[in-house]
């Protein structure tokens, strides 16, 4: 059987003629089968993105997810992607500073709208896009000792864990 190809990052020098596609001091990235090339670059968040929630979440009845929201430290924002796939529409809705200067770990869909977010104080909030304000729907603090780094929502039964 043949190997899969996969898209890396790796080690300048480890990658053959052709194939680089992004170029840092220490790294290279390898894209063999073109998506790099594909992918347009979206200037949302100065700080890295910390988590991606799809909508609807994939592999719910084989649905294509066509939104994403993102969180930094510094925006969590919710942006349609593309209809290549490959690239995510100017944000629909976005707000600044989601956590007050605190790193956001976790970042979940409620539904297309909604969205649940975990900090590295253990607070949560619930944004709704359509409320007036920031946004804030629900903001408590979920009794961890510690960062938050992962979250998963079953609304129908009205569960977090």
């Amino acid at each position: 059987p043949a190997a899969a190809k996969s898209t890396a990052v790796v080690p300048k020098g480890d990658t053959d003629e052709g194939e680089a596609i992004v170029d840092s001091d220490a790294f290279t990235a390898v894209d063999e089968f073109g998506y790099l090339g594909q992918s347009k670059m979206v200037y949302l968040h100065y700080r890295g993105v910390r988590s991606i929630s799809l909508w609807p979440r994939p592999g719910v009845r084989e649905v294509t997810p066509h939104m994403a929201a993102t969180v930094s430290k510094d925006v969590l924002a919710l942006s349609k992607i593309g209809m290549d796939g490959c690239s995510l529409m100017e944000a629909q809705w976005q707000q600044t500073d989601p956590a007050d200067s605190i790193d956001v770990n976790v970042l979940k869909h409620g539904d297309a709208n909604k969205l649940w977010t975990g900090d590295n104080d253990g607070r949560v909030r619930y944004w709704d896009v359509n409320a007036s304000g920031r946004g804030i729907v629900a903001d408590f603090h979920s009794g961890a000792t510690g960062w938050l780094s992962g979250m998963e929502i079953w609304e129908q039964a009205s569960m977090m864990c």
